[in-house]
């Protein structure tokens, strides 16, 4: 039994959708999927799966103008000011899918993506093991 509580009804419909194993939201440009909608606009309030979308929506919508991002990505319209974050990203258009999943061979650029999918098959919380150390993955 989770412990969560709220007086609030959206706020335990939010929380709950961390219990589900599907992810029905698809970011359009990334291709990752998450449980629920997790972002909301600072300016009307609407709510999003995605900080790209969010981002789409707020130059679209509220005409935001961008400082132009020091690294952008040459395949999709993601952009950073951090390298690392760019070369993280990067993995997402890899034909390297490296790290498979035991239960239906599913294969994923990140060991990060394969924890959080194993869950759809163990419904455990992921963790990454690295030199016999388990990290448990926040969500």
């Amino acid at each position: 039994m989770c412990p969560y509580a709220s007086n609030v009804s959206s706020n335990l419909q939010a929380h709950e959708q961390v219990h589900l194993p599907d992810r029905p939201y698809e970011c359009t440009y990334c291709g990752n999927r998450f449980r629920a909608l997790k972002v909301i606009c600072g300016t009307c309030g609407k709510w999003f799966t995605t900080n790209c979308t969010l981002l789409k929506h707020r130059l679209w919508h509220h005409k935001l103008e961008l400082q132009p991002f020091r690294f952008n990505c040459d395949k999709c319209p993601y952009a950073s000011n951090v390298k690392s974050s760019m070369s993280t990203h990067a993995q997402v258009h890899s034909a390297d899918r490296a790290f498979k999943c035991q239960y239906c061979k599913n294969g994923f650029t990140t060991l990060r993506s394969l924890s959080n999918h194993v869950v759809i098959h163990t419904g455990e919380t992921p963790v990454i093991t690295v030199r016999k150390v388990v990290f448990p993955i926040k969500k």
